[in-house]
């Protein structure tokens, strides 16, 4: 599954071509409205050599301008971007690209507040990481659920999946991805109140970024390595880390993390009363957040600035800064609402999708269990009028035979008066009587009658020779006279004509 790393600065150019970025802007707007050769000529513009079918072209196009929105933090823009991407990623036959697409919603709506919506999101790419068994994206996405847990307030949940995820990358020996995690790990234990591993945990992030050349990522890691030292009181310490900070910052543009930063040392200066620079720095603070659509950050800048101008007596203005603060304050809750029921929503489509699939699966495994019983049925009844065939068979040939014995009988019986010999009439006599006896399969000897009843009682050959004290070869060959005379080839057919046999001699 491809890595989520958000696309850097110097890898965007690559992805939309060699068009400057505003131009890139500019040309975005216009494919959105287009259609047909224009709308492709426009992509070709974006994506330059990369761009392939229409349909691909159009998911990359708007894959590539998520990202770059992104970079920018413009995270309205990045949003529709990747809500126009996720039907088409779906459509397609490409799990690594769909969790991609989700783990980009999850990260926007993390940023803009949503944390219903983004922690859904974020659920599919752990389901997806699941099946794929791929260790760098559970990495990934268990970064972000910790920090989507602990935006909600479940400290102890994103602790362990943030410990999971440096394990995992401790594992993998990737530096960059480790600090990332470490950092996370420091958050988390800043807000569950143990200073010292969040501490531990930052510094540990720094070390990595900074010997790695990271300048940004550095600067970011000294941005909370000064919330955690304005934990432990050391707030000088903590100031000289955010202003060591904010110049790499501000050269690359990091708008989100600057208004971190200018928050921070608004709370600096507020505690030491120094309202005046404590109020430019929530005003600058304000003014990243909206540009960047952060509403959190946003609504901390706003929270101070009022608290800094009413101290300065600037009440005109601390009474505007509260209005929108409490404006602001509305449309968060509204924001979180409307979050719990598209998380909710999701949650309903994902149950009862999942619940379609099991049904579809019974109803298969049912229909397979009817096709085979019918085909066992019809087996069946085909054995059965086989059998009754051949039953039918055997009765007609043992008629026959009857009848010929009869006549047999009729003419031997006739001879017995002219027999003058006593001995000749006993034995003609006893001829007689043997034919009078025949009750089975007439054209079957006594010895092989014998046999057959003995197969009726289930016993082997052996047993057969042994009852009969003959040799078991003796057996098989009255076996096969008796196979070859009722044209069957197996003892199971000999005991099932048998049994049918002496059912109707019964009845």
């Amino acid at each position: 599954m491809t890595l989520r790393i958000l696309i850097s600065v110097f890898l965007i150019p690559g992805l939309l071509g060699a068009v400057p970025g505003q131009d890139v802007d500019s040309l975005f707007s216009l494919w959105k409205n287009a259609s047909g050769k224009e709308r492709t000529a426009l992509q070709k513009k974006i994506l330059g050599e990369s761009a392939g079918t229409d349909r691909n072209a159009e998911a990359e196009v708007l894959s590539a301008m998520c990202s770059r929105y992104m970079e920018l933090e413009d995270y309205d823009a990045a949003l529709e971007c990747a809500l126009s991407l996720l039907p088409l990623r779906e459509k397609a036959a490409d799990p690594g690209k769909l969790a991609d697409c989700l783990n980009e919603l999850g990260v926007i709506c993390q940023r803009k507040g949503l944390l219903g919506q983004a922690i859904s999101y974020m659920e599919r790419v752990y389901r997806l990481d699941l099946e794929s068994a791929d260790p760098s994206g559970m990495s990934s996405t268990m970064n972000n659920l910790a920090a989507l847990y602990l935006a909600a307030d479940q400290d102890s949940t994103a602790l362990g999946y943030i410990l999971e995820a440096i394990d995992i990358e401790r594992g993998n020996g990737d530096r960059e991805r480790l600090a990332i995690r470490l950092g996370l790990a420091s958050d988390i234990s800043l807000k569950m109140g143990d200073a010292e591993a969040a501490l531990d945990y930052v510094e540990e992030a720094y070390r990595l970024d900074s010997e790695d050349g990271r300048e940004v990522k550095s600067a970011i890691r000294l941005s909370q390595k000064a919330s955690v030292l304005l934990a432990q009181g050391r707030g000088k310490e903590a100031e000289e880390c955010i202003l060591r900070a904010v110049p790499v910052l501000e050269q690359a543009r990091r708008l989100t993390s600057l208004a971190i930063c200018q928050n921070q040392l608004g709370g600096i200066y507020a505690d030491r009363g120094l309202y005046k620079p404590s109020a430019e720095a929530y005003g600058k603070a304000l003014a990243y957040a909206s540009s960047t659509g952060s509403d959190y950050v946003r609504k901390k800048a706003l929270g101070g600035l009022w608290e800094a101008q009413k101290h300065l007596g600037r009440t005109s203005e601390a009474l505007g800064t509260l209005e929108q603060y409490c404006l602001l304050s509305e449309k968060l809750a509204e924001d979180r609402v409307d979050s719990a029921v598209e998380d909710f929503r999701v949650k309903y489509e994902t149950k009862q999708k999942e619940e379609e699939i099991l049904t579809q699966r019974a109803l298969g495994k049912a229909r397979l269990k009817i096709i085979f019983s019918l085909t066992a049925v019809l087996l069946l009844l085909t054995g059965i009028l086989l059998i009754s065939q051949r039953t039918l068979s055997i009765r007609r040939r043992q008629a026959r035979t009857l009848a010929g014995n009869l006549e047999v009988k009729n003419r031997l019986l006739s001879l017995v008066p002219t027999v003058s010999d006593a001995g000749g009439s006993v034995r003609l006599k006893e001829i007689i009587d043997d034919i009078e006896t025949m009750e089975d399969v007439p054209s079957l000897t006594r010895r092989e009658k014998e046999v057959v009843s003995l197969c009726r009682e289930g016993l082997s050959n052996k047993e057969i020779a042994d009852r009969l004290k003959v040799s078991v070869r003796t057996v098989d060959a009255h076996k096969a006279n008796i196979f070859k005379k009722l044209g069957i080839s197996s003892t199971v057919e000999l005991v099932t004509i048998a049994s049918h046999l002496e059912k109707e001699r019964g009845a």
